[in-house]
């Protein structure tokens, strides 16, 4: 007997559509990390494939095509290893693949041999496990609980260990870069704890549908709806801003071999920052500067670090702050707006000069005008 339902069968059938769409464009994306497209393509995938079976079984396709009922399932084990791996190579495109990133996929193999019982099962059999889950009135299983805890703790860890790592490169490209557009990073956290939330809610559905005793049929639906959403998500950042998603960097090459004993070197240090002003270069690096007083990267990264309790990020950010005050007060810059002087300054964008405007004065740009 085929059962449908023909409301879920739309929303699967867009959502399979939209993840089409986003697989093409990392297929054939020419843009940014090439590991980091491959693994963002790998989970757009599996979600996708995901999404497709459910909605063969809401249009009534799994009586047609038995062999694909449930086929997909053991790829939920891959969505949160695939979805870190792209974070990594996101924020370090150089890193090379390790031997021991193939501990990513134990998980995976273990669900995919607990599976493999169902696939086995003669087809007129996962015909009725499909009406007889989907389409009767079939309550949730509370002995499924433990299992379904387990797997989404799992990638709830991978979303946390996403978090950390994101916020340590940012830490240590801030000992050596002052391009302010490094806080880029800070929004690409929103699609890491949108993911979190995304692990999150599944397993608040669960709760709620073992609650309410809603049936499978309906908390499959919920289930998919939030991969819908993620694919929808994840299509319309990467088609509206795909050169965002990558940050390319080069840790400056330092000789070790350059020693000094005091830091005397640096008597002249604020006197070349007010003369020749070298922060106006929004794309000044620790080397850069090092090199313009001549002394070793890793002595006036120390220097700034342990003398001047600061990172790199911070010391240039605060001249450039400083000459955005002088310009301001100066009648010469009054035809000029604020974001032209500020990005005259050395700042990227108006976005970022705001934030680090406001952490050093406590002011917005406009209100420290006003004030003077």
């Amino acid at each position: 007997m085929k059962n449908t339902d023909l409301v879920a069968a739309v929303i699967f059938g867009a959502a399979s559509f939209q993840g089409l769409v986003c697989i093409l464009f990392f297929l054939f994306t020419k843009k940014g990390s090439r590991y980091a497209n491959w693994f963002m393509l790998a989970m757009v995938t599996s979600i996708t494939l995901i999404i497709f079976q459910n909605f063969l079984v809401f249009a009534g396709g799994y009586v047609d095509y038995p062999k694909m009922i449930f086929l997909f399932y053991p790829l939920n084990a891959l969505i949160a290893p695939l979805f870190f791996m792209y974070v990594i190579y996101m924020i370090s495109p150089n890193r090379k693949l390790k031997y021991y990133d193939a501990c990513h996929l134990i998980l995976f193999f273990i669900v995919l041999f607990e599976h493999l019982n169902f696939l086995g099962f003669p087809d007129d059999v996962k015909i009725t496990i499909v009406n007889n889950l989907y389409y009767k009135e079939t309550d949730m299983n509370p002995a499924v609980l433990p299992k379904i805890i387990f797997h989404k703790s799992i990638a709830l860890s991978y979303g946390i260990a996403c978090i950390y790592f994101l916020r340590k490169k940012l830490k240590d490209l801030k000992q050596w870069t002052s391009n302010t557009s490094i806080q880029y990073l800070n929004n690409f956290k929103l699609i890491i704890y949108l993911f979190v939330i995304y692990t999150v809610l599944f397993m608040v559905v669960y709760l709620f549908a073992l609650c309410f005793s809603i049936t499978i049929g309906r908390y499959e639906v919920f289930i998919h709806i939030l991969n819908a959403l993620i694919i929808v998500l994840i299509s319309v950042v990467t088609s509206l801003q795909p050169e965002r998603l990558v940050f390319l960097l080069k840790s400056p090459n330092t000789s070790k071999n350059q020693i000094k004993d005091s830091f005397s070197i640096f008597d002249g240090l604020e006197a070349i920052m007010k003369k020749e002003k070298p922060f106006l270069d929004p794309d000044l690096k620790i080397h850069d500067l090092a090199k313009l007083i001549d002394t070793p990267t890793h002595l006036l990264s120390e220097y700034i670090n342990k003398k001047l309790n600061l990172n790199f990020f911070e010391f240039i950010n605060q001249y450039r702050v400083n000459e955005f005050k002088q310009r301001v007060n100066n009648p010469q810059y009054e035809k000029y707006t604020l974001l032209a002087i500020a990005l005259d300054v050395g700042f990227n964008s108006k976005a970022s000069f705001n934030r680090i405007f406001k952490q050093q004065t406590k002011l917005t740009p406009s209100q420290y005008k006003r004030s003077k």
